[in-house]
């Protein structure tokens, strides 16, 4: 059954082919932009931000959301926010008809149907720690699939770089000149050089006084992907205690916020504690209105870690499973302990003895800033207006 169902995409694919080229002669608008982000289903990220700084601040640019997700349709309609499904009539005349298409994932944030002729600026989901794109998993797609899905196959016009340390690496990634990797920051960033919060954490900081709260954000392992086994880093195998944790809480007065990669949201991490709190996309209102409201980022191989920098506040790396990691999941760019200087922490209890010393919020992260996030200023959104053509 799966061998015929494959059959009829490619057949689709092969009778769709004259459409896509006669697109490119399709005139396109550079005063009409369209945003979409992770598949069609989510209003966040680059894009995002990005999408609300053109619509607040250039209104002679036509933005267009583009989504497959009924519930974000409905939230930006509400809100009064140009948006339409990517299938609608709507939707495909302004993938056909804009000349600058932004996304964060794949062209399948949008209509990937629609976009030949467009310049597509991946605003992308993170900086490279981790081999991506044509360094990673792009690599190994066949020529009969790039041959009978172009739609997938085609390269950014341009990608962002929030420092000049990663402009090689997505070079290699996205196969492009160095003048095409724009360093202008990441638009989601720009929300740390404001004053907003996210009020459910404003409310922990009012029944909990001189409470200092942690965000522990780890990244998605292959295997879960792959096998259906989600990650979890609360194991015996890492060192981890219930009762010493709880207790480590108490003592440092420390509020815990665990938010796991969306690919390892089934697993539900229960822990007796008034001071542990599980958390999901839908118990926020923006991840990085969340981390702006954060003390401290616990992570590990995730690019957040970059992003954070700009905060100047504190980051421990909980490399648990490094060896594991590198092997199994994703090969790295470079060597993260030659490169970085975040306060490593191998096991639970490494954590706990690198937490207690009383001088650790003091810890300098200057070098990494200067390193990794030099263009991370809170302007991001308009260099990235600047670098269009109008």
């Amino acid at each position: 059954m799966q061998f015929f169902k494959k059959i009829l995409r490619y057949c689709g694919y092969i009778i769709f082919r004259p459409i896509w080229w006669l697109e490119y002669f399709v005139p396109r608008s550079k005063r009409i932009c369209v945003f979409g982000a992770w598949y069609g289903q989510k209003y966040s990220d680059n894009s995002k931000w990005l999408y609300e700084y053109i619509l607040q601040h250039k209104p002679e640019i036509k933005s267009i959301w583009i989504t497959k997700n009924r519930d974000v349709y409905n939230m930006l309609r509400t809100t009064g926010k140009p948006v339409y499904m990517s299938k609608s009539l709507k939707g495909i005349w302004f993938c056909l008809r804009a000349k600058y298409i932004f996304i964060t994932s794949t062209q399948n944030d949008v209509n990937k149907y629609f976009l030949n002729g467009s310049k597509q600026i991946w605003l992308w989901h993170g900086m490279p720690l981790k081999k991506i794109v044509y360094c990673g998993d792009y690599a190994n797609i066949s020529i009969f699939q790039k041959l009978f899905n172009p739609y997938e196959a085609v390269k950014p016009y341009a990608t962002i770089t929030s420092s000049d340390y990663f402009t090689s690496y997505l070079q290699a990634a996205f196969r492009l000149p160095k003048e095409r990797i724009w360093g202008t920051g990441l638009p989601r960033c720009d929300v740390f050089f404001t004053k907003m919060r996210e009020s459910f954490v404003n409310s922990i900081r009012e029944k909990i006084k001189k409470v200092k709260i942690f965000l522990y954000m780890p990244t998605f392992r292959m295997q879960s992907n792959m096998e259906g086994t989600p990650f979890s880093p609360f194991l015996k195998r890492f060192g981890f205690n219930e009762v010493e944790f709880i207790n480590f809480l108490e003592e440092q007065n420390i509020f815990f916020l665990y938010k796991p990669h969306y690919v390892d949201a089934s697993v539900k991490i229960e822990i007796n504690s008034p001071r542990f709190l599980y958390i999901n996309d839908k118990d926020f209102d923006d991840l990085y209105v969340l981390l702006n409201s954060v003390d401290v980022l616990l992570t590990d191989y995730s690019s957040v870690y970059f992003d954070f920098l700009a905060t100047n506040k504190q980051i421990f790396l909980l490399v648990f499973d490094y060896e594991e990691y590198t092997n199994n999941s994703r090969a790295h760019f470079f060597n993260m302990y030659n490169e970085m200087h975040g306060n490593f922490c191998y096991d639970w209890n490494d954590f706990y003895q690198k937490v207690s010393k009383s001088d650790f919020l003091l810890t300098s992260l200057e070098d990494d800033r200067n390193k990794f996030a030099s263009y991370l200023n809170g302007q991001s959104c308009e260099s990235i207006f600047k670098l269009l053509e109008y």
